[in-house]
């Protein structure tokens, strides 16, 4: 008889129907009989005593098979190399369903989840699963679903998070309610969900007479259990032996991985199992005979298949591994002893985009010996990583989803702190930054490097915009075409201190065309006299033909700051009005009051309402115009502002002021105010607007600022009183923008040797 969550009895054998007051020889009986309860009951047991050596001699005694083999064949075995996909998982007795109705089911549809290719329950994205009951589950589920050490099930009311596998052998419980996302209930209005899937009755024998139920529960069906697989028992076996922190269950866990203890499952499935079950409890000795077989199997035993053995061995590693174990891998393998198979079935595993993954695959991608295709994929990911992790930095939507001022805005990218702190650890470190150091003899052009510059334009590291400057220092004179990537220039850019590139560029504003003059004597032809003379004329001919090509780049590349500046205002605007940005404030002090003065502090408000100095380096370094009407700010201050999940993340400085005013002022004087603010500024006159265009120092030593402060008309002046001229001083509709980036200096490799 099955066992039944809340009743008591006895079952299969005269066993207890609870598996918790099972005794050693109901153990051996249900491995002997192939009782259907006998593998939760292990996965039970296993933590239960995990300081007992009689526990993991018991356990040593259930690895071997009885005489009669399971009713129940083992699952399909991989090809030979294949990676796991996933630990062999002990299967757990469904529970029993009550009866009810069927309601609330639309006609034809069936909401179900049918097992995937590797027989598991995968909870796929637009269902609800909501467990009516606890359901049994090896420690490892439970530490997945980040339930307390000593949960060995998950209860009742829990909700299965999206993508969240149930392994080979764990049904979902026919009692879990499974509803529409897109359907919810209506509230308070009685009715049943209609996205619902109720209890529906299993076949199978009704409860013998004799056995009581609860109070409150109706007429059960049990559904006929399914007898446990040999490698459902020894899969349960092996990861209970891991829990067992005693000496004995240590050494037969090595003596599973060195094949010196055989079962009747397959090699590289227990070697794979008793390596998952090693790293529940990992001593750092472990750690290293681990990575070391996994990179080389001969390490660990000799004879047999070194490809499925090593296949099994980074299974167990892929599942379970920690960062640094996976980085102790690559080293393991960028050795010269290493062979190329080796290195391809590592770079195979670390290449999943996990962020526990990142750190290695940085590592991988600066090695000499990884394969070109390794790394070039490598390189795409990185720059994908980066992009998203930027926007989730910054809480800027990506230039896809952004919103042009007067649009709803939308919401921005939710921070995932493990992903974030992955890349900036491994993504953004120097590792991958120094192989990013493009010497521009390397190439002719800028496509010559259009992967590089991609990740370039999407880190916000140092050691990359040195590398991107360097690159456009020897091919600015191509123009921008290679940078802008379709559509505006600075809309693919993520890095807002690639600002200080562009602006570092040789620019010039195109001068007016004049108009030609008629009258004027046109210039006399020079006669060519000879050899010598063809000579002078072809060399003044490509001078004036590299003249004119720089004057064009100076062109572009003014245009493509310009449109940058633009870019990063419509960004930070649609940050700032989703709601980011804004632990730095603009106060009172910082708006120019109509008597001149100035207050002393600038501060900023917190949540309970007093306010707190803010750090000169976090300051909004200008003060606005009088009177003006703040519409919309963005700050943000890095690392400082990193959230508590990320504190001690690897992350470059990077300060961020936006702000948005729209009043009615006169345009002259709002320019001279900041005019007077920027010494050195570059005042830009364009049609209907103004453009100030500064960079220099920083506040803090070692960093360096652009600022750009944008006044463009909103509309038109008032008209004047009756008999008063129009000036170009009135006050007229107004948006003004200020747009503050401050980055660590930077300054290629060159210019620095040279100096």
């Amino acid at each position: 008889m099955p066992s039944i969550p809340g009743l008591g009895g006895v079952g299969l054998g005269g066993r207890p129907l609870n598996v918790a007051r099972w005794k050693p020889e109901d153990f051996r009986s249900a491995r002997a009989q192939w009782d259907p309860n006998l593998v939760p009951a292990i996965a039970a047991y296993g933590p239960g005593k995990a300081a007992s050596e009689n526990a993991a001699k018991l356990l040593m005694e259930l690895l071997q098979a009885p005489a009669t083999p399971s009713p129940t064949p083992n699952a399909p075995a991989a090809a030979p190399g294949a990676m796991p996909s996933a630990p062999v998982a002990p299967p757990v007795a469904p529970a029993p369903v009550a009866a009810a109705p069927a309601v609330g089911i639309p006609a034809g549809e069936d909401l179900q989840i049918p097992p995937d290719a590797d027989n598991r329950i995968v909870i796929p994205d637009g269902l609800i699963v909501t467990l009516t009951e606890a359901l049994p589950v090896p420690p490892a589920i439970a530490k997945q679903l980040q339930l307390p050490p000593e949960v060995n099930e998950i209860p009742a009311g829990f909700e299965l998070p999206t993508g969240f596998k149930l392994p080979p052998g764990i049904p979902l419980p026919a009692t879990a309610k499974i509803t529409r996302r897109d359907r919810p209930p209506a509230a308070g209005s009685g009715q049943p969900d209609p996205g619902a899937i109720p209890p529906v009755a299993a076949p199978g024998p009704s409860l013998p007479p004799g056995i009581g139920l609860p109070p409150g529960i109706g007429k059960v069906q049990v559904t006929p259990l399914t007898p446990p697989s040999e490698d459902q028992v020894v899969s349960a076996v092996v990861l209970a032996l891991g829990e067992n922190k005693t000496d004995v269950a240590r050494q037969a866990l090595r003596s599973l991985l060195k094949g010196e203890i055989r079962t009747a499952s397959a090699d590289a499935l227990v070697t794979g199992l008793a390596a998952q079950a090693v790293m529940i409890h990992a001593t750092p000795e472990e750690e290293k005979m681990l990575i070391a077989a996994a990179a080389n199997p001969a390490t660990l035993r000799s004879g047999g298949s070194p490809v499925g053995l090593q296949a099994a061995l980074l299974g167990a590693l892929e599942e379970r591994a920690s960062p640094q174990m996976r980085l102790a891998l690559v080293d393991s393998v960028i050795v010269p002893t290493a062979t190329a198979e080796q290195r391809k079935l590592v770079s195979d595993m670390l290449m999943r985009p996990l962020p526990e993954n990142m750190p290695a695959q940085a590592r991988l991608y600066k090695s000499e010996r990884v394969e070109p295709a390794v790394k070039e994929a490598l390189l795409k990911q990185f720059t994908a990583y980066s992009a998203q992790a930027m926007d989730q930095l910054l809480s800027t939507p990506s230039a896809a989803a952004a919103a042009s001022p007067g649009e709803a805005a939308k919401p921005v990218q939710q921070l995932d702190p493990k992903f974030l702190r992955g890349v900036m650890d491994g993504v953004w470190s120097q590792d991958v930054a120094d192989r990013l150091k493009i010497e521009g003899e390397r190439a002719d052009e800028f496509a010559d490097f259009a992967e590089e510059l991609n990740l370039a334009i999407a880190m916000p590291v140092k050691g990359t915009r040195t590398a991107l400057m360097e690159l456009v220092r020897d091919h600015w004179d191509e123009g921008t075409s290679k940078l802008q990537m379709g559509g505006r220039f600075g809309d693919a850019i993520r890095d807002p201190g690639d600002i200080l590139v562009v602006k570092r560029t040789p620019r010039k504003d195109e001068e007016p065309v004049k108009p030609q003059d008629d009258d004027k004597k046109p210039k006399r032809e020079r006669r060519s006299t000879g050899a010598t003379d063809a000579k002078k004329d072809k060399a003044r001919e490509e001078f004036k033909k590299k003249n004119e090509q720089e004057e064009k780049a100076k062109h572009e590349w003014m245009k493509a700051s310009e449109d940058f500046v633009h870019s990063l205002n419509e960004r930070f605007y649609n940050a700032a009005k989703a709601g980011a940005g804004q632990r730095y404030k603009i106060t009172a002090a910082e708006i120019e009051s109509p008597t001149g003065t100035t207050s002393e502090a600038t501060t900023t408000p917190t949540s309970a309402g007093s306010v707190v100095p803010v750090p000169l380096a976090f300051r909004f370094p200008l003060k606005l115009h009088e009177s003006a009407r703040v519409t919309a700010e963005y700050h943000i201050c890095l690392p400082p502002d990193l959230p508590k999940d990320l504190k001690g993340a690897t992350a470059a400085p990077l300060i961020v002021h936006y702000v948005r005013m729209e009043d009615t002022a006169s345009l002259p004087k709002v320019n001279s105010h900041y005019l007077a603010q920027l010494k050195g500024v570059t005042n830009r006159a364009r049609p209907n607007s103004r453009w100030l265009d500064w960079t220099g120092p920083g506040v803090s030593r070692g960093m360096t600022r652009s600022v750009d402060v944008t006044i463009t008309r909103n509309g038109e002046p008032s008209p004047p009183p009756e008999g008063a001229r129009p000036s170009a001083a009135d006050p007229l509709p107004l948006i003004t923008e200020v747009l503050v980036i401050e980055v660590p200096e930077f300054r290629p490799v060159k210019e620095v040797e040279g100096k």
